[in-house]
């Protein structure tokens, strides 16, 4: 090969095309920013583009032209470089992204190969330097080829060894929810699609935020997003167990001198939990999941709340129940990919003739149950009830069960049930989970 060959191993056409797409399309910006590195570039322009791009990502940014072209411009760049009269779908932009680093591939290879070139002809060359080479293509190899391949010994023993910690008691568990019903079949695992699914007003939000909750006082953190509620009524319903003044009192009354001690002593004594929200991307699936990739990133979050997903769809005519489907497969593919756990709101359709709720009256699309792992069904006997039931409908690798809760409406938020004493629903030891 040689160095004009070399050369030709770029396309600065394609690179523009791609950093043009992110600059002018945020749903393809946000599905391909984690999957493109500079490497791939060779266009120093691109290069600086992306790095700008890369930059605005990491403070949850989404791409704006007129403030990219303001950085570039101090480089003596034009970001029309970056414009095109064809608009590149995701699909389409993905396959260019491929193009390119099927070209970095080869550039690592070529410059391997001169390295090996001079080595050979150095008389003056030392075993140590071939090693050298070797490793080099051999890590080349391996980041490229079959790099996530697992013998099925490899997995087999990784198995017996999560089970003998366990033994232990020294191995991992799922993230546990301060609920008997899911930490008795050892909590929410990474990975795991959580459905939530009930009629009008019987408690899923609530649901969600006592789990938030619960997994907060124990450091586990997570990022709520609510289509229904700000920031600050999803706060006052979180602490309101905390200072035993309702939520609506909290946001909106006049509270007495004790009433204000209570929520002021203990809002401090929480105000450091883990729970985090992000008002500004809320508007569609894409921004939420790009959003809760930085919260992973950034923040540590182990799980996401997502309330909830028919309001996601609304506005969209004929297409809502296959875009329902599509964000439940969506939010499937990042639990898995970022090994957290997404518990996703649904509601569920109203029947007169049904007394309980069922898994196939999920709002717009069957194919919530499909994606999902665990689908929750909350019932409640009427709105003023002091208890609920919860079933697990849907139970992949943990199976179906029911048990009924108790329900704190003024409060809100849910506790288990203790059949023997009624009275003593759920007491808060050091702010540990019961299990």
């Amino acid at each position: 090969m040689t160095t004009s060959d070399f050369n030709n191993l770029h396309n600065s056409q394609v690179e523009c095309e791609v950093i043009g797409t992110c600059i002018s399309d945020v749903y393809v910006f946000e599905h391909v920013i984690d999957s493109i590195d500079e490497k791939l570039f060779t266009d120093y322009d691109c290069v600086k583009a992306y790095r700008i791009l890369r930059h605005m990502y990491d403070d949850g940014k989404k791409p704006d032209f007129y403030e990219i072209g303001s950085v570039l411009v101090k480089d003596n760049v034009s970001i029309t470089k970056f414009m095109t009269e064809y608009h590149a779908d995701l699909e389409l932009t993905e396959q260019r992204i491929d193009f390119l680093r099927n070209l970095s591939m080869r550039r690592r290879v070529a410059s391997l190969f001169f390295k090996g070139e001079n080595i050979m002809c150095d008389l003056t060359s030392e075993s140590e330097e071939w090693h050298g080479l070797l490793k080099e293509i051999d890590d080349v190899l391996n980041n490229n080829q079959g790099e996530d391949v697992q013998r099925f010994s490899e997995i087999v023993d990784s198995l017996i060894n999560d089970v003998a910690m366990r033994k232990e008691d020294k191995g991992e568990v799922g993230v546990m929810t301060g609920l008997h019903i899911f930490d008795a079949r050892y909590g929410w695992h990474g990975g795991d699609l959580v459905i939530i699914a009930g009629e009008t007003s019987m408690g899923k939000s609530t649901l969600a935020t006592t789990v938030a909750y619960n997994m907060a006082v124990n450091g586990v953190p997570s990022a709520y997003y609510s289509m229904e509620m700000s920031a600050k009524q999803l706060a006052a319903r979180i602490i309101a167990r905390k200072t035993k003044v309702s939520s609506s009192m909290t946001l909106y009354d006049k509270l007495s001198d004790d009433e204000f001690n209570r929520v002021y002593d203990n809002t401090l004594a929480l105000k450091d939990l883990p729970i985090y929200f992000d008002e500004d991307s809320k508007s569609n699936i894409v921004r939420i999941i790009g959003s809760a990739r930085r919260m992973v990133r950034e923040y540590g979050v182990k799980v996401i709340f997502i309330d909830y997903l028919q309001i996601l769809a609304n506005g969209h005519g004929d297409n809502r129940e296959q875009l329902i489907g599509d964000m439940a497969r969506d939010l499937k593919r990042f639990a898995v990919e970022t090994d957290t756990v997404v518990v996703a709101l649904s509601q569920l359709a109203r029947s007169a003739n049904a007394k309980e709720p069922s898994i196939n009256r999920m709002r717009g699309s069957g194919q919530i149950e499909e994606a999902c792992d665990i689908a929750v069904l909350i019932s409640r006997s009427s709105k003023n009830s002091d208890k609920a039931k919860l079933q697990i409908a849907k139970g992949r690798n943990i199976g179906m069960a029911s048990e009924v809760v108790m329900f704190e409406r003024e409060l809100s938020y849910f506790c288990d049930f203790d059949q023997n004493d009624p009275n003593a629903a759920y007491v808060e030891k050091n702010e540990k989970l019961p299990f």
